[in-house]
């Protein structure tokens, strides 16, 4: 038997910038960036990898690469051979340090009656890419997204039990992949045996016809339903354009993990009755579990999230310039954390601190009016005009319980509208109001808003009427 020993570790760095430099970064992080090079005696340089399906996908897609970038960097030729279990566990002699190991997993099998048999072993090799900020210690939690937080921390702590499948939907950038990968993340640390196939969408349909144009559809088969856990984000895709054999395969998947106990992780941007093309007896599966929504954050919870993308950031932003972004991106997460990387920018490049007047000139681009344009008077009128009393009954003593409705729910939006101003100075243009009276007004309303998603949704549709106003 030959001697085996791992590649140095300059030689293997300079072989993988080589492929970074050759192929789009996606495929560079998802396929290239971790892999091990093993070199015998003879010359031949061995790459272990996960099963033979992959061994097949990387002979196809990769093996040229790695050839001309191990030859450029070495200087000489060498035969690059792909190995899966069991002939990786021969790789490696006792005198290799353990680190420089593959590591593998004992995957664990469940029977048809649900009982789980001996573990056989398997690669940990991972053939996805995790951001190490999509962690459940980096999720902002608010009334927007509390179920599904909850509904994932519960499929993480216990996958397979808790709820499966688990299907969360929303739209752009509210979060989804923030949670599927946060998953992810404390399934792998906290149990070491469980395998995880994690694919978008489009991404499941692309293995698929790799697997029939490599005549390697049953390998595929076997890896989708072998693991413990199967994540797919953007479930939608396959929903749409002529997919109906991928759709056809999802299904019969879909009931193999689901009969196996095995955990199914699902995201989309539609709940599963507004997908379009998907069979009913598909939608009703993902219905099985637990469906949970997440909705575009409110005020408190978009103050939140720029906080801690500040501190991420680690730069001190004033909390009137927080306010002055949560007030007027009211989009997503992904936004507001773009013009929060905006106004810094701007503030580093230009050498000033953060200030309203930086923030309106870094999101001048993206703020369809301006914020100073709106005035007291505004938010009184559409409140007033909303509940059918008069701005000077909104000034006034009155406390009929509707009056004070709309003054409370006018004191809640000026305060998000007209961040430049201290509870003071908004407590006397109703009337000359305390600020204990105006603090204790929005305390009430950010309350129920929280609890009432109907009252929630009558707030939003308030602040867009008097953003309209001023475009």
């Amino acid at each position: 038997m030959n001697n085996t020993q791992n590649l140095s570790e300059e030689i293997r760095i300079k072989v993988l910038e080589k492929l970074q430099s050759s192929v789009e970064p996606r495929q560079y992080e998802t396929w290239l960036k971790k892999l091990e090079f093993v070199e015998s005696d003879s010359g031949e340089l061995k790459i272990p990898l996960p099963n033979i399906f992959y061994v097949e996908w990387y002979k196809k897609s990769f093996l040229p690469l790695i050839e001309t970038a191990v030859c450029q960097v070495t200087g000489k030729e060498h035969k690059i051979i792909f190995v899966a279990p069991p002939e990786q566990g021969r790789l490696f002699p006792d005198n290799i340090v353990a680190d420089k190991k593959p590591s593998f997993k004992q995957s664990i099998v469940t029977s048809n009656s649900g009982q789980r048999s001996q573990p056989e072993e398997r690669a940990s090799l991972l053939d996805f890419a995790l951001s190490e900020n999509f962690i459940f210690e980096k999720f902002v939690v608010g009334t927007s997204n509390r179920l599904a937080h909850a509904a994932a921390l519960a499929v993480a702590e216990n996958p397979g039990q808790a709820y499966n499948p688990l299907f969360i939907h929303g739209g752009v950038g509210l979060g989804k992949t923030h949670l599927l990968q946060a998953i992810a993340h404390r399934i792998i640390n906290k149990f070491v045996n469980y395998s995880i196939y994690y694919r978008s969408g489009e991404e499941f349909v692309n293995d698929y016809i790799t697997a029939v144009k490599n005549n390697a559809f049953e390998l595929f088969r076997k890896q989708c339903r072998s693991e413990d856990v199967m994540i797919i984000d953007d479930i939608h895709f396959l929903g749409r354009g002529e997919k109906a054999a991928s759709r056809e395969e999802f299904f019969h998947t879909f009931n193999a993990l689901h009969n196996a106990r095995k955990q199914i992780i699902l995201s989309s941007d539609s709940p599963p009755k507004d997908m379009p093309l998907l069979q009913d007896r598909l939608v009703s599966r993902f219905n099985w579990g637990m469906v949970a929504r997440l909705d575009t954050p409110d005020y408190e919870m978009r103050v939140a999230i720029l906080r801690q993308k500040s501190e991420n950031y680690k730069i001190t932003i004033p909390d009137n310039v927080v306010s002055f972004i949560a007030s007027n991106v009211d989009t997503n997460i992904r936004d507001l954390e773009g013009s929060l990387i905006r106004l810094i920018g701007l503030a580093r490049s230009s050498n000033q601190n953060p200030s309203v007047a930086l923030a309106t000139e870094s999101l001048k681009d993206i703020i369809n009016f301006t914020p100073h344009q709106i005035k007291i008077s505004d938010i009184m009128d559409v409140i007033a005009g909303y509940f059918n009393v008069s701005s000077l009954d909104l000034q006034s003593k009155v406390r009929i319980k509707s009056v004070s409705l709309a003054r409370q729910i006018a004191l809640y939006l000026a305060r998000q509208l007209k961040p430049e101003m201290s509870l003071e100075e908004i407590g006397l243009s109703f009337g000359g109001r305390e600020h204990s009276t105006v603090l204790h007004s929005i305390e009430k309303i950010r309350k129920r808003a929280q609890k009432d998603s109907k009252f929630r949704d009558t707030l939003n549709t308030m602040l867009t009427e008097i953003r309209r106003k001023n475009v």
